[in-house]
């Protein structure tokens, strides 16, 4: 779903606490360390380190509270399943909306062009046969690559300083944030929806530069159910406010906060504490923060330096094999995100046109393949896992890749090879929902994925490269739109299916990178107690 329950709530046993001391001791890091590296090192930070980077072992505060008001991951399931349920309702809905606009502003323009042209007049919510031509599926598809072209590169921008500063204002607040974009863009998009004779298309660019700038939910992909198939086209946006709503309103006044007060006051004191945060010229701040370097710094993490004490020829030889598999493992990681991101949209505008689907069967369909992936994800990956491995024991340390590891993931390209290659072969509606059947199998790649990423690092890491995976899929959420859009609306109505040949092409990339991932290769647990010592921290001001 996303990762909002692992941030939100804390769990704290003894085991983890006396883990987090060692880990203390090596490496500077505690519970206030943010998920991203900082932009610069503090000369202070020894003289901080006493007082506030001792370890996270709970909170008086949240002892003295009620049992129903400490935080519990369990508390976000119920609104977080709103949630889903809200985005993928809208889906569907959403694209035909942008297909029947499009349409009728087409029409009407061959109409100004061509006084004599006649053509049947677009119905909103309704089939309109005469809106299947390769002209109106190819604005759709630019329109649709302008609406995540703008909240795809907002959201990379946004994104990893929200996550940095969810570890001084709370946890809660920046999720508030996130889900208040999603529900103003929302807004825009039920007002076109209630008003679409003559509202433009262009307000869903605005609804997606609120969504981009408040940080987005691209995590969100699975999309649960799809509901609305003989709902009117208001009411599908109508009952998506009202979700959005409630979660809005659980998230800020009901769901309790995670971060205690104390830790929340530590983290403001570090952060002031820092040189750049103390200077007053807040636009050169602002500038610095826009460079490409700045940008992209967190993806240092994924290409980790020996320090001056582990430059014996075994380390370094270790940390040739660490960076390989990191930037292996992160690229297959993109690449399918990006695939699985850019072609949800393409997917039902082609059956839609190639099949003459509608609403209820894109519906029918978007409910039946994430029904197999659910069924992948709670079923079949962990009968797997559990059956080879075994019930798990103790504490997980990291030991990099395994076998398991390795061949679940290269598994998982193969099947998503073998759907795409389904979906540009299929030449009836029942042979193309099958190859996305075969495809949702495929499911079980990004968590593989996922998991064998952490398993390089210590535990004190993890947040760091899950912050740079998740820079690299704001990234493929800007890029993969523009490319897979882009092909689909040069080619609609002549060669349609090339976009799937070109995504089975991505996939078969990701297939020969999966066989160059070394096993066992992890982060020492000794790692350099500075930042500096470990990549190059300097900031390049702008």
């Amino acid at each position: 779903m996303s990762a909002i329950g692992g941030d939100a709530a804390i769990a704290v046993d003894v085991d983890q606490d006396a883990r987090v001391m060692r880990e203390e001791e090596s490496f500077g890091a505690s519970e206030t360390s943010p998920l991203l590296p900082t932009s610069e090192v503090v000369d202070e930070e020894p003289e901080l380190n006493d007082n506030l980077n001792k370890p996270w072992l709970g909170s008086p505060e949240f002892d003295a509270k009620p049992w129903w008001r400490r935080p519990n991951v369990w508390y976000l399931i119920p609104p977080t399943a709103l949630f889903t349920f809200a985005v993928g309702g809208s889906v569907v809905p959403k694209i035909n909306l942008v297909l029947s606009i499009v349409c009728r502003d087409y029409f009407a323009d061959q109409k100004a062009k061509d006084p004599t042209f006649t053509y049947l007049p677009v119905i909103f919510g309704e089939e309109n046969d005469q809106c299947r031509i390769p002209q109106v599926q190819s604005n759709a598809a630019q329109i649709l690559l302008y609406v995540n072209l703008i909240s795809g590169f907002l959201s990379a921008l946004v994104s990893p300083r929200l996550g940095d500063l969810s570890d001084r204002y709370g946890r809660m607040p920046l999720m508030s944030l996130c889900v208040a974009g999603t529900l103003i863009s929302e807004v825009f998009v039920t007002f076109i929806a209630a008003y679409p004779d003559h509202a433009s298309v262009n307000w869903l660019l605005v609804a997606a530069f609120v969504d981009g700038l408040c940080g987005s939910f691209t995590l969100a992909l699975s999309l649960v159910h799809s509901y609305g198939a003989d709902w009117k086209v208001l009411d599908v946006f109508l009952a998506v406010l009202v979700l959005h709503g409630i979660y809005l309103f659980t998230l800020f006044f009901l769901i309790p906060e995670s971060l205690s007060k104390e830790r929340q006051n530590i983290a403001r004191t570090k952060h002031l504490a820092k040189p750049q945060e103390g200077d007053a010229n807040f636009q050169r701040n602002f500038l610095r923060e826009l460079h490409p370097y700045n940008i992209f710094k967190p993806l240092a993490i994924l290409w980790p330096k020996p320090s001056p004490s582990q430059s014996s020829p075994e380390k370094r030889a270790l940390f040739r094999k660490l960076r390989k598999n990191l930037v292996l493992i992160a690229a297959i990681d993109t690449l399918m995100f990006g695939v699985g991101l850019g072609t949800v949209q393409i997917i039902i505008l082609y059956a839609e046109y190639v099949f003459g689907w509608g609403n209820y069967e894109s519906s029918v369909f978007i409910s039946v393949v994430n029904g197999g992936r659910v069924i992948t994800l709670l079923v079949i990956l962990p009968g797997i896992t559990r059956l080879i491995r075994g019930p798990t024991r103790g504490n997980q340390v990291n030991s990099g890749s395994d076998w398991l590891d390795i061949s679940l993931i290269r598994l998982a390209i193969f099947i998503d090879l073998l759907g795409y290659i389904g979906y540009a072969v299929s030449k009836t509606g029942g042979i193309f929902t099958l190859s996305a059947l075969v495809a949702s199998i495929g499911g079980i790649g990004p968590p593989s994925l996922q998991s064998s990423l952490t398993k390089h690092v210590p535990p004190s890491q993890t947040g760091r490269i899950l912050g740079a995976m998740g820079l690299l899929h704001a990234l493929a959420r800007v890029v993969s739109p523009v490319i897979f859009n882009g092909i689909y609306s040069v080619t609609v109505g002549t060669f349609t299916q090339a976009v799937f040949v070109c995504l089975a092409s991505v996939f078969g990339l990701a297939a020969f990178l999966s066989w160059f991932i070394i096993p066992n290769v992890h982060l020492p647990e000794s790692l350099p107690s500075s930042p500096s010592e470990a990549e190059d921290n300097t900031t390049i001001d702008a």
